[in-house]
């Protein structure tokens, strides 16, 4: 017998504690996985490019590209934008108690919480490629994939909705 799908909007570990839902689906380790586990629970988090899923970057920038294409000023504030997002992160990767500090002070969460999620991110946050890499084909891939099992009618061209050219160079090789 096939268990039953319950929708939970976005409240998923509310559905988990109070025993609505013996599993969720996409929930982030670096977020719900560690406020399970400091409610007493002990979480088993498989992310789904594990099972069967192809690996997506879950943070993404997006621009308007007639505007990239048209406007010099807005693509360059683009592109100080993610250059901005990309060495933000790198600062933070290399002085962990410095961020944790600052979002100690700028955030409603507990030290408790942030003391494990803070790591935690900074470690989700390199990437395979390293800081701020995509790659064109991975997308193309999930497109495939996602046309496949009829999720989506078609697959666009990564090349017509995503651009690497603000991306370091190392991400661009």
């Amino acid at each position: 017998m096939t268990p039953p799908i319950v929708s939970v909007g976005s409240d998923l570990l509310q559905a988990l504690v109070s025993h609505r839902v013996d599993a969720v689906l996409d929930v982030y380790p670096n977020v719900e996985g560690i406020e399970v586990a400091q409610l007493g629970f002990t979480p088993t988090i498989i992310p789904i490019d594990r099972v069967g899923v192809p690996f997506y970057d879950e943070l993404v920038l997006v621009a308007n590209s007639d505007r990239l294409r048209s406007d010099p000023a807005y693509a360059s504030m683009v592109k100080r934008f993610v250059g901005a997002v990309i060495s933000g992160t790198e600062q933070a990767r290399l002085h962990p108690a410095q961020t944790l500090a600052i979002l100690s002070k700028v955030t409603d969460s507990s030290a408790r919480f942030l003391g494990r999620a803070v790591p935690t991110t900074l470690a989700l946050l390199s990437g395979p490629d390293g800081v701020g890499c995509m790659r064109t084909s991975q997308w193309q891939h999930f497109g495939d994939w996602m046309v496949e099992r009829k999720l989506i009618t078609q697959v666009i061209p990564t090349s017509e909705v995503m651009t690497t050219r603000f991306l370091p160079a190392s991400c661009r090789a």
